[in-house]
């Protein structure tokens, strides 16, 4: 009897120790919509969060639907951070889904001054967005360093709120990156100092935050908000703009298919350089642990290049 009672003893205070370790080592559960928001996530919650992002790398974030697997991570995270703005479908019915007040819903684009879709357009038509309903706002706020800092404030009071005991450290984490975007803004603005242009020939309506952070122009070869192929007209259209104010570069995703824009570039003779609209990185770019930070110092040289050509 006496040995039974020692080795519950024993049992008792090994279970006491795997608890208190597993508590110790708990991190903050954090679900991401994708790529830009998964990485200010990293940024911000250092060390005390395990991050996910339910879009699939390579992915298209517009079309994107998650699965039964992605919900339900979602209803088992502590953090669920969106976008919102119409940027993604499918948001909205997950955030209405979800029962009690575990889980903390962050949506970013509440953080910043949206933009309206008709600000880069040139003519008020309607255009046919592959049924992407995005309402009357641009929804790449991220685009703008200004627009991420906000974005990352907005996180990192979501994390302080469900995480206190390491406020310090969330908000330590919020203040270096906060001064890192001052840095790059600070490089963009030399950098467009005294370009030979300020347009920017995109393939899609994707950069009016940044054009408009930077007294930038950006002319869109399709219309719409998303990445869709170019009608007939567009392209005679973007042909002539091109011409009429010799544009030397066009600027296309990585993940938009080159094609394309191979007409434009047959009949103008312009370069193509890559803008990232940072909606998702390849594989390689997400073993590696590629940043925001990163992949805006990457567009930031390309455009300086294409905008001195």
């Amino acid at each position: 009897m006496k040995k039974i009672l020692i080795t519950i003893m024993v049992l008792g205070l090994v279970l006491t120790g795997c608890q208190s370790t597993s508590k110790e080592n708990d991190k903050l559960s954090v679900v991401t919509s994708f790529y830009p928001l998964y990485s200010l996530a990293n940024i911000i919650g250092g060390d005390h969060v395990e991050v996910v992002s339910v879009l699939p790398v390579g992915a298209e974030a517009h079309s994107f639907e998650p699965s039964a697997k992605d919900r339900v991570k979602i209803e088992n995270a502590d953090v669920f951070i969106y976008h919102g703005a119409g940027f993604e479908s499918w948001t909205d019915s997950v955030v209405k889904s979800l029962k009690g007040d575990k889980i903390e819903t962050v949506e970013v684009s509440k953080a910043v001054q949206l933009r309206s879709n008709e600000d880069d357009h040139d003519d008020h038509d309607d255009h046919d967005h592959e049924g992407h309903d995005h309402g009357s706002f641009d929804p790449h706020t991220w685009l703008s360093p200004n627009n991420a800092r906000l974005e990352a404030r907005m996180i990192a009071d979501s994390f302080i709120k469900k995480d206190s005991e390491h406020a310090q450290d969330y908000e330590a984490n919020y203040q270096k990156f906060s001064t890192e975007i001052d840095s790059l803004i600070a490089e963009y603005t030399e950098a467009f100092a005294n370009v030979k242009t300020r347009t920017m020939v995109v393939d899609h309506l994707a950069f009016g935050y940044l054009a408009a952070d930077f007294n930038l122009e950006q002319k869109p070869i399709a219309k719409g908000i998303v990445s869709e192929e170019p009608t007939p007209k567009q392209i005679e259209e973007a042909i002539e703009f091109i011409k009429t104010n010799d544009i030397k570069t066009i600027y296309l995703d990585a993940f938009n298919a080159k094609k394309v824009v191979d007409v434009v570039v047959k009949e103008t003779g312009v370069s193509i350089h890559e803008l990232s609209t940072l909606e998702t990185v390849s594989q390689e770019e997400y073993d590696k642990g590629v940043t925001y930070l990163d992949k805006m110092e990457e567009n930031l040289k390309s455009l300086k290049e294409g905008l001195n050509e």
